[in-house]
């Protein structure tokens, strides 16, 4: 009869606590945990309790102590006959990204989906989360592949993947590439929340290769698509670069000053000002140039006067 009452008690303390927890009363719900845990009757309801005090940890961001009850879940005898047995592999590689232990992170989202049959939207985000724990430890060929897997598997987040695959691929080295995973970005996803700094970043890569011609019409096509962006300005700076570099020197003029104009006093139109001494300078109008300086509230008009005298003498 004791037996029988310990184990309704710990029966009924345990499903209370998962009330709580589905009303966000994450304390309590611990509470009642730590009580069901006392009347250790099933070994399947133990071990339970030990997962779910784990979810009221993580999502009370105390991710060190969530991690310690994960692994007391895992470990218990009851835990493995459990859906939960699996799952807490991936919750706790979370609790290590949260805590931006990216090596262990990395190792317990790969062992989840090794282990984890179903090709659903938790393995494909276990899949991208893995990748982003390489590329955040500077490894972009290991986050290349895994990104690369993530977005042939048309998983939700498969333009974040491409996306994301493109800037691995950059710091690489292999631009083209980069370019060429940009525009399968555009085409296959065109509602993608990324095209716009996709969009950016492949006209900021044609200019890097020095294709000025390109890398104009894209950053041209970027703004036009995207006139609020706080890229905006950014494609503005780089089409005065652009512009020198093909040689249209009063065009590279019109779009430093442009930066300056409409962005003032940030750190774009400080590096707008700062690169016009040189198209000036190509221009042979060193003198139109301090003019401009000192009609800018912002400018530093003394600066500005001796780099130029530096570029005169040159």
């Amino acid at each position: 009869r004791n037996a029988e009452l310990r184990a309704a008690h710990q029966k009924v303390a345990y499903y209370r606590g998962i009330q709580l927890i589905n009303a966000g009363a994450m304390k309590e719900a611990q509470e009642l945990f730590k009580e069901s845990q006392s009347f250790a009757v099933s070994d399947q309801l133990l071990a339970l309790a030990h997962y779910w005090t784990a979810e009221a940890l993580y999502r009370q961001k105390e991710y060190n102590k969530a991690i310690d009850s994960y692994r007391r879940f895992r470990e218990s005898p009851g835990a493995a006959g459990t859906s939960e047995f699996i799952l807490a592999v991936y919750d706790q590689a979370y609790a290590h990204y949260r805590l931006k232990e990216w090596e262990t992170a990395a190792a317990l989202f790969r062992s989840f989906n090794e282990s984890y049959d179903l090709e659903d939207g938790v393995h494909s985000d276990a899949r991208i989360r893995a990748a982003d724990c390489y590329f955040m430890q500077s490894r972009y060929r290991v986050a290349s592949a895994h990104y690369q897997e993530a977005s042939e598997k048309n998983s939700r987040e498969a333009d974040y993947a491409l996306f994301q695959l493109a800037n691995c691929l950059g710091l690489l080295g292999d631009d083209q590439e980069k370019i060429d995973v940009l525009m399968k970005l555009k085409n296959t996803h065109p509602d993608s929340r990324y095209l716009a700094e996709a969009a950016y970043e492949r006209a900021n890569t044609l200019l890097k290769l020095d294709r000025s011609e390109e890398a104009l019409l894209d950053f041209s096509n970027f703004r036009q698509a995207h006139p609020e962006h706080p890229l905006v300005r950014m494609a503005l700076l780089n089409e005065g670069l652009a512009f020198r570099n093909t040689g249209a020197l009063e065009n590279a003029v019109q779009r430093l000053r442009e930066v300056v104009e409409r962005y003032p006093a940030t750190q774009e139109a400080t590096e707008a000002i700062s690169f016009a001494r040189l198209v000036y300078s190509d221009l042979g109008q060193i003198d139109r140039y301090i003019d401009w300086v000192e009609s800018i509230d912002f400018a530093n008009v003394q600066e500005a006067k001796l780099d130029s005298t530096l570029y005169s003498s040159a």
